[in-house]
């Protein structure tokens, strides 16, 4: 069974009250949050597990925050980073309410993602290789730390750190986790293939880059992914000047992403066919393909694209010797840089905004934790102060009835004698002390048992107090 079908099966187990399966469905989901990201019909469903998991909140909180913390990667996966950072902070305040921090490393790891998508590198980092050291520490949301040490390895590499991006990809690789590294495992070869091309050991790259695609054709899962080998692969061909194969795998990448909707990777595979274009003198086929790629950055308002693609526009045209078109696309390329500079400045701000509040809220968390071990600790102590209280008002009352049960068999020990001796028919002296010694030692054990009917009388009346309140 293919972990879709899966993912569906043990939802409707799980809705019949089985969470034991909870840890096997998100294991499945998140092998398959790339597939989930580009399905529109999925969204139904991520909506039904939403909703269901908001109903049963209560009794299962764990449930509902890694509902929230797969919706954030989907939605991230999905270009939808609002909405991403909407159902990360959700999840981060139920895992901080449960004391999860392993929770709380994977949904950080997750928002570092976003940091590093939007080019924010210093963020990325601070939320990514905290948490990546946590998993690695407990061992949980293996998952996640394959994805985590995926993106900072491709920090790494665009950074030239490539030493690290190669420890970083292989320690993924070697996660315990044979779901995720099924998934996964051609986005880190694909990525381990990138370090080599920055090292110019073009045989590694291309032989990695093979093996990347053909590890996308043995895993189902990963077709959405198989897009990028092909681009990158063009990008090979590209440095080793050999266009038409460029051309060839930047068209096949293009096709899939167009049938998959994935309209950013779209983008950049019609930016790459423009660029070979150019090289090739074809400027009209690369104006065309261009503009295509322009409209689509507008429509789906990605700005770093859409002045990138006017400034390429704006080099063609003045290379054709058209400088009034040049001119236009140069003043539109820094209308929207600055725009894009001046969000980025906002963004950072909000950011930084963020930042201190998460570490109040940690810091708070902190000593709410502290205040609340500190209580239990007060009350433990208090309640032996009670229970030795209460065992000690139980032995004066048992040693007072015991010394009166003494003093009435004193006061009585000569009718009770007279009895016994009735009945033994006898006068016997020694029979007479023997009986008095007698009751003095059983008033021990009557002390005992008294005491022994006392506490368990108490017990019984706290555990009926403790069953009321609940």
């Amino acid at each position: 069974m293919q972990p879709i079908e899966k993912t569906f099966q043990l939802f409707e187990e799980i809705k019949k009250g089985h969470f034991n399966l909870a840890d096997e469905f998100f294991d499945n989901m998140s092998v398959v949050f790339t597939w989930l990201s580009h399905q529109k019909k999925a969204k139904l469903l991520l909506n039904e597990m939403e909703t269901w998991a908001e109903t049963h909140a209560k009794d299962h909180p764990e449930f509902l925050a890694k509902i929230y913390l797969s919706l954030g990667a989907i939605e991230f996966l999905g270009d939808s980073y609002d909405a991403a950072n909407k159902h990360l902070d959700k999840a981060n305040q139920i895992f901080a309410g449960l004391n999860d921090y392993d929770g709380i490393a994977a949904s950080n790891i997750i928002t570092g993602f976003i940091h590093r998508s939007t080019g924010e590198i210093d963020h990325a980092l601070k939320f990514g290789l905290p948490g990546i050291e946590q998993l690695t520490r407990s061992g949980k949301y293996k998952m996640f730390n394959i994805i985590g040490s995926y993106w900072i390895g491709g920090v790494y590499s665009e950074t030239g750190h490539l030493d690290e991006a190669l420890r970083l990809y292989k320690l993924a690789l070697n996660v315990d986790f044979p779901a995720g590294i099924k998934a996964m495992d051609a986005r880190l070869v694909n990525g381990i293939a990138g370090v080599y091309m920055k090292q110019k050991n073009y045989t590694l790259a291309l032989e990695n880059f093979q093996k990347a695609l053909n590890l996308c054709d043995e895993t189902y899962t990963e077709q959405t992914f198989k897009a990028r080998g092909l681009t990158d692969l063009g990008d090979y061909y590209y440095k080793m000047n050999d266009y038409e194969q460029a051309i060839h795998y930047n068209m096949e990448a293009l096709k899939m992403r167009q049938e998959m909707n994935i309209q950013n990777g779209s983008i950049t595979n019609l930016m790459n066919l423009g660029s070979i274009y150019e090289k090739q003198g074809k400027f009209k086929e690369a104006i065309e393909v261009l503009n295509q790629g322009l409209r689509l950055a507008e429509e789906i308002k990605i700005k770093l694209k859409a002045y990138q693609i006017h400034h390429m526009l704006s080099d063609i045209y003045l290379g054709i010797g058209n400088l009034s078109e040049s001119l236009g696309h140069y003043r539109a390329f820094y209308e929207i840089k600055e725009d894009v500079n001046h969000e980025d400045l906002e963004r950072k701000v909000k950011n930084q905004v963020q930042l201190f509040q998460a570490q109040q809220t940690e810091k708070e968390n902190a000593i709410i934790k502290a205040q609340k071990i500190e209580i239990e600790t007060k009350n433990n102590e208090l309640q032996e102060i009670i229970d030795e209280l209460t065992l000690a008002k139980i032995n004066k009352k048992a040693r007072a009835l015991t010394l009166g049960i003494g003093i009435i068999l004193f006061v009585f020990q000569d009718t009770i004698l007279e009895h016994i001796l009735e009945i033994f028919a006898s006068n016997n002296y020694w029979l007479s002390i023997s009986i008095k010694v007698a009751i003095i030692f059983s008033l021990n054990p009557v002390n005992k048992a008294i005491e022994h009917y006392m506490v368990k009388k108490v017990i019984k009346k706290k555990k009926w107090r403790v069953a009321r309140d609940a």
